[in-house]
């Protein structure tokens, strides 16, 4: 949910996380003669039923890793960087804002999944028509705010993203950074698409001023900085999803309505849509075509949406009902194509390299 040669800064960042390897919760047993194992990279926000796992490992006599990072944008970087001596199989994460990067690079290699006929087709980019990556999930990247500060500190809520420029609301926004952050990116080409390229840079310029908080990642500005991330952050305006209002009741101790809502306003919301695909090098190859099928499988994609709280790309997955009833539909969602965001990003990151100086 929550993620390229992008500079010092954030090849820095790489260089720290690599390497951390996370198991499906029980890979410190005896691993069974003949057995195969399958290396999944992804981001920090990944997370599945480790009983799933276990029936996968079980039905293909497989073991699982995770090398979880940071964020998308770190995942694919990593990926582009080690593609020669790859570190994983397959990679899941690369989202629509990153994914061209990823492409162009050619990290990956063809498959058509067995399930590609019931994954949604709105959800299906250029590359999945060549099998290059198949959607698993999507989610729209908001704003979300903590509606029990602005009851308590009695401030409007914006009613454009430009309100939040004025001084009533500096100090309350955090934001990822979109040079390692698919959200982050996924806000910025929000953004971009309400207010076209030309007057974009202004924009941010005027955010970054009102104090603004850029920070690298989802988990950090959710979890640490949104004062309603369950730390002692002082920020009550956060990019995150739509169905924040439904995690917070489900993990909420008796809670019959959210703490958080959604600002729906226009400019405020991007479509996000996660892939997975199969890495050149691959030492499993048909492991990973299984994996993939896995990932993609109703049993897998009705997991989804408690564990990483985005939505299924198989038309056949049924949502809980938590989601259904208490996340928020939104109405001013932005979107942009793959190929446009291709050809643009690089010069939207420089810009935004020049206006924030990270």
């Amino acid at each position: 949910m929550k993620k390229i040669a992008l500079g010092g800064m954030v090849l820095s960042l790489i260089f720290a996380v690599s390497g951390c390897v996370i198991g499906s919760g029980h890979s410190k047993a005896p691993v069974a003669a003949g057995t195969r194992t399958l290396r999944v990279l992804t981001h920090d926000s990944f997370d599945v039923d480790k009983a799933l796992v276990a029936e996968f490992e079980q039905a293909n006599n497989a073991k699982v890793e995770f090398n979880k990072l940071a964020d998308a944008g770190v995942v694919v970087n990593t990926a582009i960087l080690d593609k020669s001596n790859p570190i994983a199989d397959v990679l899941y994460g690369v989202d629509n804002t990153y994914l061209t990067r990823a492409t162009q690079a050619g990290i990956f290699s063809t498959y058509i999944s067995t399930n590609a006929g019931a994954i949604k087709s709105e959800l299906m980019p250029a590359a999945a028509s060549r099998g290059l990556v198949t959607p698993v999930d999507y989610g729209n990247v908001c704003l979300v705010y903590d509606k029990t500060w602005f009851e308590q500190h009695k401030v409007a809520l914006p009613a454009t993203i430009s309100d939040l420029t004025q001084p009533a609301y500096k100090n309350l926004l955090v934001v990822e950074n979109p040079s390692t952050s698919s959200p982050g990116m996924a806000f910025f080409a929000a953004t971009i698409g309400y207010l076209g390229e030309n007057n974009d840079a202004e924009y941010w310029h005027k955010l970054l001023v009102n104090g603004t908080k850029v920070v690298d990642g989802w988990s950090t500005a959710y979890n640490t900085e949104f004062t309603a991330g369950g730390g002692s952050g002082s920020r009550p305006l956060v990019v995150s999803y739509n169905s924040d209002p439904a995690s917070d009741v489900y993990f909420s101790e008796g809670k019959t309505s959210p703490g958080v809502a959604v600002l729906d306003i226009p400019g405020s919301c991007f479509r996000q849509v996660e892939y997975v695909g199969i890495l050149k090098g691959s030492k499993v190859p048909d492991l990973a075509q299984k994996w993939v099928d896995f990932m993609t499988s109703v049993k897998y994609q009705e997991d989804i949406p408690l564990k990483m709280w985005v939505y299924p790309a198989n038309n056949e997955a049924k949502l809980p009902d938590v989601l259904t009833k208490f996340a928020t539909e939104v109405r001013n969602v932005q979107s942009l194509d793959e190929d446009t965001i291709g050809q643009k990003r690089q010069g939207w990151l420089d810009e935004w390299q020049k206006i924030s100086g990270e």
